[in-house]
């Protein structure tokens, strides 16, 4: 093919999509890159030895001029629970080793790099016994350092079990970091994906599994890594923001406007960060959008012809919501605001009879979209955990003495599925002061009237180094959109009553529906429960510039001023959003508030 045919072909692509949706396009090529930088590394240790109580590995140091005193391991699925043992000569007796300490990790430790301590008296030692005192130790990969975080040279010589220690010293990292270790929550969500999978005990039960077993995806390709359990989250984020336009261009019937959707999408603070870490957050939050894009397309079919493809919008909507409530409970609030949508339209449309007939066949394509469709993926959404022998959890019921007594339940039959969803709600409703006397709020939580103005981030993880730069991430705002979003939601409400916009009234519902249902909790709560909120509110900024432009066209040049500013804000937080190694000096100068710690 001819240069000037390719150049005619590029044309004509160009021009059939047009330039908002071009812009778009390079966008989201821009984030995309951006997102996938540095979000974490591919390879890590894969094999893992599960030592088990009693069982040891011996090691011999083959460097007579060290002094090993650390051992730098990376924790696999559970905690590390050893006895160290030294010895000067090592036939096969085991009587010879001399006890030095116990190794420990915490549940918080897992997937990451620890370097612990032994041998404090720094006695030279030519063996090293490492003795299991509980059927959980799990490490990944293991060697031993000097006081100058030197390798020391070892061999493995007795232990079965030390094969999975020693065989990938491709993947050692002497220093953690986020890079090559999880951080914050993904102490659960990848550690439940592998053990979904594995036939084990899941540690993090209390959540539906769908949106880890979406993880499960590139980690059953590529095997674990922070890369590969982040990938699916950060692949929704992208998808994120083509959804935003989607939804302003079927919102105000104008490209120009999804374009400003995606593009505020694209540079706020939460959503970066939120989407780059192995949690379940991204796909919630893209399930409740496309429930929503959906919903908005069934709104807009009023021809009663046009009856299949209105309930097919209907029936899509009611999907994507359901695999959001299979993913996060919290996304229910969003189901309850569609709802509230979806009878208005019912009763304002006088739909509600026709041929002085009760008309039931729109109810009856609500209870098929938003009850039987969930319903059917809540539970599919399970069959990998059912499939799990080892799986159970902790029911709490009142006898009939009055006392409150606890059960093992499994989710093997219909009885123990009930009870393993209550255990669900027992655990989040426990979290509160009002069912726990030692209850202790978290130096990180918020109350949810403070998150619009994002008054405390979510501070997910943090490095300081010994000249003076630091690598931090936290959960929280693009100042620029988010205080705007306060000031365009109070516009939208004051709009919507004087001038009875229909628009602003979806929006006023979904916003006002999804985030006061927070208030009646009474659990701790952070700052990322905004996620399914945030959407909505970047929509009022649309809605705002929307009705100004139609109000004096020449108003039109602030949108891509406000574009100007949120990139320029967005730019000054990518370090506190994505981990990026900067000075102290410079972290600091980003605390615009006294309550960003961070």
């Amino acid at each position: 093919m001819s240069k000037g045919c390719l150049k005619e072909k590029l044309a004509g692509v160009a021009q059939k999509l047009g330039k908002y949706k071009l812009m778009l396009i390079g966008v989201i090529v821009l984030y995309t890159i951006l997102s996938f930088y540095n979000l974490g590394n591919f390879v890590s240790p894969r094999t893992f030895s599960k030592i088990k109580n009693d069982e040891f590995v011996v090691f011999e140091v083959l460097d007579e001029y060290k002094v090993p005193t650390k051992i730098n391991m990376f924790v696999g699925y559970d905690n590390v629970y050893l006895y160290t043992f030294l010895a000067d000569n090592y036939s096969g007796d085991e009587s010879v080793f001399v006890n030095d300490e116990t190794v420990t990790t915490e549940y918080d430790d897992v997937l990451t790099w620890q370097k612990k301590d032994f041998n404090k008296e720094k006695t030279k030692t030519k063996y090293i016994m490492l003795k299991s005192y509980w059927d959980s130790t799990s490490i990944g990969e293991l060697v031993f350092l000097d006081d100058d975080d030197s390798i020391v040279e070892t061999k493995l010589i007795k232990g079965s079990k030390g094969v999975a220690l020693v065989d990938e010293p491709e993947t050692i990292q002497l220093e953690s970091n986020y890079m090559n270790s999880s951080y914050f929550d993904e102490v659960y969500f990848p550690r439940a994906v592998h053990e979904i999978f594995s036939n084990d005990y899941i540690f993090e039960n209390t959540h539906p599994p769908l949106g880890k077993i979406i993880m499960y995806i590139p980690i059953s390709i590529f095997g674990m890594s922070p890369f590969t359990y982040r990938f699916m989250g950060n692949v929704a984020g992208i998808i994120m923001i083509l959804a935003m336009f989607w939804v302003g261009k079927e919102f105000f019937n104008d490209e120009k406007y999804g374009l400003f959707a995606a593009i505020i999408m694209a540079l706020d603070g939460m959503h970066f960060a939120q989407t780059r870490i192995g949690t379940v957050d991204s796909f919630l939050a893209l399930f409740c959008i496309l429930a929503f894009l959906f919903f908005l397309k069934y709104l807009k079919i009023q021809d009663n012809a046009e009856y299949k493809k209105r309930n097919l919008m209907l029936a899509i909507s009611g999907l994507f919501w359901g695999c959001a409530v299979s993913t996060k409970w919290n996304t229910a609030f969003v189901g309850v605001a569609l709802g509230v949508l979806f009878f208005i339209d019912y009763f304002e449309n006088k739909k509600m009879f026709v041929d002085k007939k009760l008309n039931y066949k729109p109810l009856l394509a609500g209870a098929f979209s938003f009850v039987l469709i969930p319903v059917v993926i809540y539970l599919a959404s399970y069959l990998p955990v059912y499939w799990n022998s080892n799986e159970t959890a902790s029911y709490s019921y009142i006898n009939e003495l009055g006392d409150t007594e606890s059960e093992t339940v499994s989710p093997d039959s219909i009885e123990g599925f009930i009870k393993y969803q209550i255990a669900m709600f027992q655990y989040h409703a426990n979290l509160g002061p009002d069912h726990n006397e030692d209850y202790t709020e978290h130096p990180f939580s918020s109350k949810w009237y403070t998150w619009p103005v994002s008054i405390r981030p979510m501070w997910f993880y943090v490095d300081s180094y010994d000249d003076g730069t630091k690598s931090t991430i936290a959960s929280m705002a693009n100042p620029a959109i988010w205080w705007l979003s306060c000031i365009t939601f109070v516009y939208t409400f004051v709009y919507t009553i004087v001038k009875k916009d229909k628009n602003g009234f979806i929006l006023l519902v979904m916003a006002l529906i999804t985030w006061l249902s927070y208030a009646r909790i009474t659990r701790d709560m952070y700052i990322y429960h905004y996620f399914i909120v945030l959407p909505y509110m970047m929509l009022t900024i649309v809605f705002m510039m929307s009705k100004l432009v139609n109000w004096k066209p020449k108003l039109k040049k602030l949108i891509p001023i406000l574009c100007v500013v949120f990139l320029l804000t967005f730019m000054y937080f990518y370090p506190v959003y994505s981990g990026a190694r900067v000075s102290s000096r410079y972290i600091d100068s980003t605390k615009w508030l006294s309550t960003w710690v961070y």
